[in-house]
């Protein structure tokens, strides 16, 4: 019986442990704020916005999903427990741009996406004057979370 319990206690904090991956809703909602810049004729944060768009629907895949944290919480200095309490209230775009915001001004993660909940990304980047400045910069934080393959 004892048993039992042990392995219930070890399998409900693993699975507590695991990473929420991305949905399709997410993946439809960056696509959405991809048409939206296009409207506006924000050039920079089509681009930015579009290399974040191959990181969320990667995500989607449970495995890569763990990937990427791995290498946010390693970027950042972020414990998985924080993430994913982050990840219950955030898109996983908040979490891949935040990483990319925190990567050039160094702020701290949880800030960052903290201030997402009160702004925009536009106005975050006007606030921080990101974009044009730090943009090359940006989409490369966000390919180095990306891994390109998977091994099984």
């Amino acid at each position: 019986m004892r048993k039992i319990l042990v392995v219930l206690v070890l399998m409900t904090g693993l699975v507590m442990a695991a990473v929420k991956p991305a949905d399709y809703t997410e993946v439809e909602n960056t696509l959405n704020l991809i048409k939206q810049a296009m409207k506006d004729g924000q050039e920079d944060e089509l681009t930015l916005y579009t290399a974040a768009l191959e990181i969320v629907k990667k995500a989607t895949v449970p495995a890569r999903a763990e990937e990427i944290v791995t290498r946010i919480l390693a970027g950042c200095r972020v414990k998985k427990a924080e993430f994913n309490q982050m990840r219950k209230k955030f898109s996983f775009l908040d979490a891949i741009i935040s990483y990319a915001v925190a990567s050039q001004t160094g702020e701290n993660w949880k800030e960052v996406i903290t201030k997402r909940a009160e702004k925009s990304w536009s106005q975050i980047f006007q606030e921080k004057n990101l974009l044009p400045r730090f943009l090359r910069e940006m989409v490369q934080a966000l390919e180095k979370l990306c891994p390109q393959s998977v091994q099984h």
